[in-house]
């Protein structure tokens, strides 16, 4: 075979080929415009949805001698990890409180809220096996701006108490 010379069934070949490119280049051009919509429709809701939220800050203290994790399980069975705290270094994670209803949502990757079912924290490397849950008192967030915890090992568990605020 020799260069320029190419026969009707390797035309019809490269010409599927061509027209399968091209419809693949369309189709992932339609699917990257139609993630970027759903995204930036999704940082626009991030503001507070009602006058009946609030943000409020849950700060996690390590009193411990060990590096711990914490999890929060969220609606629809995902969970979502928190930063690694060290020993003795505190991790903070704003939230969204609904007084209305008594929600306690983060941020989801797009920026929808997603309620929290439990939090719980665990030492690193064994979590779930050392894992404490974190008592999250709905009733009577809407009188603070921060939840503070405190984390102890005792008896090879995490141990998470709510600590009271200190005025």
């Amino acid at each position: 075979m020799t260069l320029g010379n190419t026969s009707s069934e390797q035309r019809v070949c490269r010409d599927v080929v061509a027209s399968a490119a091209l419809t693949f280049g369309c189709t992932l051009a339609l699917l990257i415009q139609l993630v970027s919509s759903a995204a930036a429709e999704g940082e626009a809701s991030t503001e507070p949805l009602n006058i009946g939220t609030i943000n409020l800050t849950l700060r996690i203290d390590n009193r411990s001698s060990e590096r711990m994790i914490c999890e929060a399980t969220i609606a629809h069975w995902f969970s979502m990890s928190l930063p690694a705290i060290d020993p003795g270094e505190a991790g903070n994670r704003v939230v969204v409180f609904d007084k209305h209803d008594g929600t306690i949502s983060v941020p989801g990757p797009t920026g929808e809220l997603m309620a929290i079912e439990t939090l719980w924290c665990g030492i690193a490397g064994r979590a779930w096996e050392t894992r404490s849950l974190l008592a999250l008192d709905r009733s009577r967030f809407d009188r603070a701006e921060q939840r503070h915890f405190h984390c102890t090992v005792k008896d090879s568990r995490l141990h998470c108490r709510h600590q009271a605020a200190v005025h």
